[in-house]
């Protein structure tokens, strides 16, 4: 069975690259989540802290008047669901969705934490955020949180994967056709050799004489020299012992040649 010894050297060089794409692939594919994650996390923080901003004590109560801008900033093509709550320091909803259930970390005010929860029986992506409001009793802290489902990050994730992955594959696709090239100019050396080899006459024992031979070919083409030199002194040994055993041999049938012509012209 024949094999191509530039379809091997090109599977050698190519087999270690697929293996880099494949593990980069993994490694591009967790990059990809977490750069999702905290493009969803700032927006989550700059939609808590203009929320927060609008905070006011009036009429003997806290209000939370919830901009439009606060929530533009998670608009995308895909469908993804919004919560917010803003609470009192005594567990008051001030406004949004009372299900949204308080987060018991502890802040220090106009500090920020990031927590995964449930809502309405879908996986979301939350902060809370402590602002203090001025009242009339005082300065009182209250926390705003926001959260929003993990369609769009999902899909950001894998948008930037798939990006990520046709670089990748574009790359190596290149890097197959530039060694494949490279290795039909390496080859042609050998080539060379063979047209040489291919070009003798029948029975032709000279050396072989290629110019700029590469330093990995040098050794064949010693090789088949040596063994040209070695064939050459076998033959001329085995011509002159051929020639010595003619000369041995054409005395003695001379004699035995001028005995049968006697034998045969006498009458005994």
């Amino acid at each position: 069975m024949e094999h191509s010894l530039r379809g091997r050297l090109l599977a050698w060089v190519m087999l270690p690259l697929a293996g880099a794409v494949v593990f980069d692939g993994a490694v591009s594919r967790q990059n990809a989540e977490a750069t999702a994650a905290v493009v969803q996390d700032r927006l989550l923080l700059g939609s808590a802290r203009i929320v927060a901003e609008q905070l006011r004590f009036e009429d003997g109560s806290i209000q939370d008047p919830i901009p439009p801008a606060a929530l533009e900033l998670f608009q995308s093509g895909d469908i993804d669901h919004v919560y917010y709550r803003v609470i009192t320091s005594d567990g008051r909803t001030v406004t949004g969705y009372p299900e949204f259930q308080q987060s018991d970390a502890r802040l220090q005010p106009e500090t920020a934490r990031f927590f995964d929860a449930v809502v309405r029986g879908q996986a979301v992506r939350a902060v809370v955020y402590l602002q203090p409001v001025l009242t009339e009793t005082g300065i009182q802290p209250v926390r705003v949180q926001i959260a929003q489902t993990l369609q769009g990050r999902s899909a950001l994730a894998r948008s930037l994967w798939m990006q990520a992955m046709v670089q990748q594959l574009a790359t190596l696709a290149l890097v197959a056709l530039l060694v494949w090239v490279g290795l039909r100019n390496c080859l042609k050396p050998l080539l060379r050799l063979r047209d040489a080899v291919l070009a003798r006459r029948p029975g032709s024992l000279h050396a072989l004489e290629i110019q700029a031979v590469p330093r990995e070919l040098s050794p064949l083409v010693d090789a088949i020299n040596e063994y040209a030199m070695r064939l050459e002194r076998h033959t001329s040994v085995q011509q002159t012992f051929i020639q010595n055993a003619a000369h041995q041999l054409r005395t003695p049938l001379a004699l035995l040649t001028t005995q049968v012509s006697y034998a045969v012209r006498a009458a005994d």
